[in-house]
């Protein structure tokens, strides 16, 4: 398949389509994700932080609660007392969820009044902009001791290479997306220490939501990443495209480019039989329509100069 990406493992879709359930669960853990990111985010996009994703992050916390209520409740029964805690008396400690919720409520009305604020301002962020982290400064603390490392890892390389000294010295600093590393790492890592903490406090309804959590804020945001990647990917490839469009129109033999010089080659010759191809092309493909235009004038320039001579003098007359 020509000018699309790869991927042999079928993507999302298809595995949603194959395991019963797939699509329901991601589903769900898009919901989990958003009380999470409440909490250790901050500068929402008004498309990104929505009033009905708030609406759906409360009613996950209010199913957890009531699921740990019914939970407790049966587990107090006498009759499941007497196998569980063989008839020992248990204290249960009061539920966290509580005072949750009601935290998760302010603070989803703070960010919709800075949203409301930025935009009043005039300083509005990007409307599907996923936050900025709490814990960058932890990310970028941690992010510049380890390039302590590995900028002297590739310092030494460069020793070894003095043909590639300068571009290999231009690595550094080897790590530099501060926001993605503290988002893939160290939110994880900070919401699961949380969890710990939680179960040793005897919350394991917190527990157990702070790591479906996890899943989910690894999953959404790898897929956002991964979306914003693809995009970048796609702009570089059009820069690419058009500096081989360039040099293949110039007669330069180019590394990469015998692929994109067949298929020029090939529309051209289609195109001397149907020139209405261009534009057909064009609509599909520009970047390869205007490099075939620009192969056909120069040949046609060199199989008649002579009326190139006339169309030059011609215009000079005018």
């Amino acid at each position: 398949m020509r000018n699309q990406p790869r991927n042999v493992m079928g993507g999302p879709e298809m595995w949603a389509g194959m395991i019963p359930g797939l699509g329901l669960m991601n589903y769900i853990l898009g919901w989990v994700s958003i009380p999470i990111e409440t909490f250790l985010r901050r500068d929402f996009g008004e498309q990104y932080y929505t009033r009905s994703n708030f609406i759906a992050g409360f009613i996950i916390l209010w199913v957890l609660s009531m699921l740990g209520s019914l939970l407790g409740f049966i587990g107090s029964l006498p009759l499941i007392s007497s196998v569980v805690h063989h008839g020992e008396t248990v204290t249960e400690s009061v539920s966290w969820f509580g005072p949750i919720m009601k935290w998760y409520v302010i603070i989803g009305l703070i960010h919709f009044a800075w949203i409301w604020a930025k935009d009043v301002m005039g300083n509005p962020v990007l409307s599907t902009s996923a936050g900025r982290s709490w814990l960058t400064p932890i990310g970028r603390l941690l992010i510049g001791f380890m390039n302590l490392f590995l900028n002297a890892i590739v310092r030494l390389i460069a020793q070894f290479v003095p043909k590639h000294r300068e571009r290999i010295l231009d690595m550094q600093p080897v790590l530099r997306n501060v926001d993605t590393f503290t988002e893939r790492f160290i939110e994880p890592s900070f919401v699961f220490v949380v969890a710990l903490f939680c179960a040793a406090a005897g919350q394991p309804g917190i527990f157990w939501w702070l790591i479906f959590s996890i899943i989910a804020l690894n999953l959404y945001t790898g897929q956002r990443h991964q979306a914003d990647r693809s995009y970048f990917l796609g702009i570089r490839d059009q820069m690419i495209l058009g500096r081989m469009m360039r040099e293949v129109t110039q007669g330069k033999t180019v590394h990469g480019a015998d692929r994109f010089r067949r298929m020029v080659n090939d529309v051209v010759k289609e195109a001397e039989q149907s020139p209405e191809i261009i534009e057909t092309i064009k609509a599909q493909n520009p970047t390869l329509a205007d490099a075939a235009a620009a192969l056909q004038r120069k040949r046609n320039r060199v199989q008649n100069p002579d009326a190139e001579g006339n169309h030059s003098d011609m215009a000079m007359a005018a």
